[in-house]
């Protein structure tokens, strides 16, 4: 990926407005995202569908796996988190899943195109956390079984 920041321009506007255009109380910056979010059941399907194009475009810029994984994981969170009413809405305050992968272009193209040792940090925590949740059911039904047995 070249080092042009004019190859993300738009990337870059985009999180913007949809994470920190409009400043709040105590400076604390939110965007479309925390404000569409409030719409129950459509405003997260909609700002999933415009994190999902930084995800896309970054995949167009050819960034490799591992920081696409960390950028659908950061989406992810925030989905997750953003089932909640109004709690999910702070915490896209907070995470601005848009704002940090387009972090993670920026750096990628600032680094000479070398994964960030960030990024494989926490594709091992991932991966770790989706094991102890798969682990969970597994524990629980070998526990019934003894029960039983």
């Amino acid at each position: 990926m070249e080092e042009k920041e004019s190859n993300y321009t738009d990337l870059i506007i985009l999180a913007r407005i949809l994470d920190n255009q409009f400043q709040g109380p105590f400076g604390i910056k939110f965007g479309l995202d925390a404000i569409i979010g409030l719409i129950p059941g459509v405003g997260d399907f909609l700002t999933s569908g415009l994190s999902s194009y930084i995800l896309l475009r970054a995949a167009l810029l050819k960034l490799p796996t591992p920081i696409l994984i960390q950028m659908a994981s950061n989406i992810l969170i925030d989905q997750l988190i953003g089932i909640f009413p109004l709690i999910g809405d702070l915490f896209d305050v907070y995470w601005q899943s848009n704002q940090r992968n387009v972090n993670l272009i920026k750096e990628y193209a600032q680094n000479q195109n070398t994964v960030p040792t960030k990024v494989w940090f926490n594709i091992a925590l991932v991966i770790f956390i989706i094991a102890i949740v798969l682990m969970i059911p597994i524990i629980i039904l070998y526990q019934l079984l003894l029960f039983i047995s």
